[in-house]
C-alpha cells in the first residue's frame, strides 16, 4: 500500500510537468513566426524597448525627430519672441532615446532632450543656456512635420514660461 501511495504524488508531478511544458510550447508557438527586430516576442506580440515602436519594433523614434528645423519662440500670450531660426535635432551618440537640440535660442546653445515616446520629448535635466539662463523644463510633441511645446527658463530668480513651434525643413 505504501508503494501505491508514493507513486500517486510522483504521477501527479509528472503529469503536471507535462501539462506545463505543453502550455509553454503553445505560448511559444505564437511567437514562432513573429520577428521582433529590436525587442522580444511575448504572447505573439513584439514588446519594443524605449526608442523603438511598430509591429516588429523596426521604427526608430529618432528618425522622425532628426534633421533641420525652423524654431519660433512665443510668449504664453502668443506674442512672437524670436525666430524663426535654424536648429537641428539629432541623436546623442550611444543612445536610442536622447536627442541633441543645437543652436537653441539662436545663440549656439546645445540642449539634451530625452524621447518619452515616438512623438514626445522632454528636457533630460536642467541646463544652463545663453548667458546665465537656466532651462528648467522643456516638453515637445511631434505632429507630422511640426513640433509644438513649452519650456520654462529662469534668470536672476525670475521664471518665465514660453512656448515654441518647430517646423521641419
Amino acid at each position: 500500500m505504501k508503494l501505491k501511495l508514493s507513486i500517486i504524488p510522483a504521477l501527479l508531478l509528472c503529469l503536471s510537468s507535462i501539462f506545463m511544458v505543453s502550455c509553454k510550447d503553445k505560448a511559444d508557438s505564437k511567437c514562432a513566426s513573429v520577428p521582433c527586430a529590436a525587442g522580444y516576442c511575448e504572447k505573439g506580440n513584439c514588446v519594443c524597448p524605449a526608442g523603438y515602436s511598430g509591429q516588429h519594433c523596426t521604427d526608430l523614434w529618432m528618425v522622425k525627430f532628426s534633421g533641420g528645423w525652423n524654431l519660433t519662440e512665443y510668449e504664453m500670450n502668443g506674442s512672437r519672441l524670436d525666430g524663426p531660426y535654424f536648429t537641428t535635432l539629432g541623436p546623442v551618440q550611444g543612445s536610442f532615446t536622447d536627442l541633441e537640440l543645437t543652436n537653441f535660442w539662436n545663440e549656439g546653445s546645445q540642449v539634451i532632450l530625452v524621447m518619452n515616446s515616438a512623438t514626445q520629448f522632454s528636457l533630460k535635466e536642467q541646463q544652463t543656456v545663453g548667458n546665465g539662463f537656466m532651462l528648467l523644463s522643456m516638453e515637445g510633441t511631434l505632429n507630422g512635420n511640426q513640433i509644438m511645446g513649452t519650456y520654462k527658463i529662469e534668470y536672476q530668480g525670475e521664471q518665465h514660461n514660453l512656448k515654441f513651434i518647430m517646423v521641419k525643413m
